[in-house]
């Protein structure tokens, strides 16, 4: 890794974010299925795992599976391919984004 791919991460301003997320309220109840692509707020995060971006600290989650109906397992796309054995294409209506398995940045 170039030491110019290294960026200053903003945790101050995602825990700020995640605070206010915390005390929102859902107006109604969330009706995701498993297989569907949901934007959610991920924030950041250490080491080599997938940030959000934008605004709220978000990006395209695959749900993988559904456990209730406020948790699910879900994996981060990406529309950059990688070349690692845990990247995995993903053709939708949209065109085509990466699932990241092992949230790898490489």
């Amino acid at each position: 890794m170039d030491k110019n791919d290294l960026k200053i991460k903003d945790f101050d301003q995602w825990n700020a974010k995640k605070k206010l997320f915390d005390k929102k309220q859902l107006s109604k109840k969330l009706y995701f299925h498993e297989r569907e692509i949901w934007w959610c707020s991920v924030g950041v995060n250490i080491g080599v795992e997938m940030d959000g971006k934008n605004h709220d600290f978000e990006r395209p989650i695959l749900i993988v599976k559904k456990f209730n109906g406020m948790m699910f397992w879900g994996v981060p796309l990406t529309s950059k391919p990688k070349k690692h054995p845990y990247s995995f294409e993903i053709k939708h209506r949209k065109g085509v984004s990466f699932a990241n398995l092992s949230q790898s940045g490489y």
